[in-house]
C-alpha cells in the first residue's frame, strides 16, 4: 500500500512539473491581457482542484464527491422549478428590473434567486425561460448538462429520478444546446449499454432510440432556425474563428475580447462591452485567447486516451463523458468557469495520476 501511495504521488510530482513548466511557457509566449484572471484560473483554481480530487482518491472519495455535485444541481432544478412555476408563470410575486451586462438587456430578478430573461416561442407556446440562480439560460443548461454527463457516464448506478428532474428542467430552460445533447446523451447510454451483447432485442431498441433522437433533434432545430439566437450564433462561430486564425499557435492575448468583436458581424455592433454582445463559443474563446497553446491544456486528457487503444475501450463511458463536455464548450461561453475547471481537473486526476485502468 505503501509502495502504491508513493507511486500515485511521484506521478502526481511529475504532473506538476509538466504542468507548471506548461504555465511558464504560456507565460513566454501567449499575451496575458488579464493577469489577475489568469493567475485565478490556472495558477490557483486548477491545481487546487487537482490536488483535491487527489485526496479523495486517497481515501476512495471520488465518486461520493462526484454525486455530490449531482445532487447539488439536483436541488437548484427543483429549487428552479419551483419558483419557474410560482414566479414566472403564476406572478404570486413582484420582481424587481435590472440590467443584464452579458446580453445588454433588462431582465426581472427575484431576490437575486431566480430571475425572467427572455420569452421564446416553443412549438407555438410563449414561454418564460427558466434560468434558474443564474441571469441567462445557457449557464444554467451548461450546468444541468454537466449533471446529466456525471450521471449517465461517470457514476456506476445511473438514478432514473434524477434524470428525469434533470430533463425536465432542461426542457424548460428552452436551450437548444441543452435539449441536444440532453437527448444524444441518453441515447448513447443506452448504446454503451448494449455494445458488448448485440443482438435482434438490443438492435431493435437502440435503431428506434436513433430515429426517436432523429426526430427530436430535427423537430428542435426547426423550432431555432432563421432565430435570432440562431443568426448569433452563427456569426459568433465565424468572428471566432476569424479572430483565431489572426494567431493560431499563441492566440491575440488572454482575455482579449476585442478581438472577436472586432469580426462580429456589424448588425451586431452598439454600444456595450464584449458581454453585452453575448458571445457563445468557449472553445473559440479558448483558441482566439491562447491558440492551441491554451487549448491543448483542454484536450490533453482526450489525447492520452486515443494513445492508450485499450484503456480507451475500458472507459469509454469517461471518454464519452468529456467529449460531450468539450463539445457543450463549443456552444456555450463557460471554459474558465469553476465548474469547468473542477470536471476538467477531474479527468486529469483519473488519467494522469489514478491510471484510467482503474475504477474511480
Amino acid at each position: 500500500i505503501i509502495l502504491h501511495h508513493n507511486l500515485n504521488f511521484s506521478k502526481l510530482v511529475t504532473f506538476f512539473c509538466y504542468y507548471f513548466f506548461w504555465i511558464a511557457l504560456v507565460l513566454g509566449t501567449v499575451k496575458i491581457v488579464n493577469n489577475l484572471r489568469f493567475f485565478t484560473i490556472f495558477v490557483l483554481l486548477f491545481p487546487t482542484c487537482v490536488l483535491y480530487f487527489y485526496a479523495r482518491y486517497l481515501d476512495g472519495q471520488v465518486l461520493l464527491v462526484l454525486r455530490r455535485l449531482v445532487n447539488t444541481i439536483v436541488f437548484f432544478s427543483i429549487f428552479s422549478l419551483v419558483l419557474w412555476v410560482l414566479f414566472s408563470n403564476l406572478d404570486l410575486v413582484k420582481g424587481t428590473s435590472m440590467y443584464s451586462s452579458w446580453s445588454g438587456l433588462t431582465v426581472t430578478r427575484f431576490w437575486w434567486v431566480h430571475f425572467n430573461t427572455q420569452t421564446e416561442s416553443f412549438f407555438g407556446l410563449s414561454l418564460i425561460r427558466n434560468t434558474g440562480i443564474f441571469p441567462e439560460a445557457p449557464m444554467f443548461a451548461y450546468l444541468l448538462l454537466i449533471g446529466v454527463f456525471v450521471e449517465l457516464f461517470v457514476n456506476n448506478r445511473t438514478n432514473i429520478c434524477i434524470m428525469f428532474v434533470l430533463m425536465i428542467t432542461l426542457i424548460t430552460t428552452l436551450s437548444t444546446t441543452g435539449l441536444l445533447f440532453g437527448v444524444l446523451a441518453i441515447f448513447l447510454k443506452v448504446g454503451l449499454k448494449y455494445i458488448n451483447r448485440i443482438n435482434l432485442n438490443s438492435w431493435t431498441i437502440i435503431v428506434g432510440l436513433l430515429i426517436v433522437a432523429f426526430f427530436v433533434v430535427k423537430l428542435l432545430l426547426q423550432q431555432k432556425s432563421g432565430s435570432s439566437s440562431a443568426r448569433v450564433r452563427d456569426d459568433d462561430i465565424n468572428a471566432g474563428l476569424q479572430a483565431w486564425k489572426q494567431n493560431i499557435i499563441f492566440g491575440n492575448g488572454f482575455s482579449n475580447s476585442n478581438v472577436i468583436r472586432n469580426h462580429m458581424a456589424s448588425w451586431r455592433q452598439h454600444v456595450g462591452n464584449m458581454s453585452s454582445l453575448g458571445y457563445t463559443s468557449g472553445i473559440l474563446t479558448i483558441l482566439s485567447d491562447g491558440g492551441i497553446m491554451l487549448f491543448s491544456l483542454y484536450i490533453a486528457p482526450l489525447l492520452v486516451l486515443f494513445k492508450r487503444k485499450s484503456a480507451m475501450f475500458l472507459n469509454r463511458k469517461l471518454l464519452v463523458a468529456l467529449i460531450f463536455m468539450l463539445a457543450t464548450l463549443v456552444v456555450t461561453i463557460t471554459p474558465y468557469v469553476p465548474l469547468t475547471i473542477f470536471m476538467l481537473s477531474f479527468f486529469y486526476v483519473y488519467y494522469f495520476i489514478m491510471g484510467c485502468n482503474r475504477e474511480v
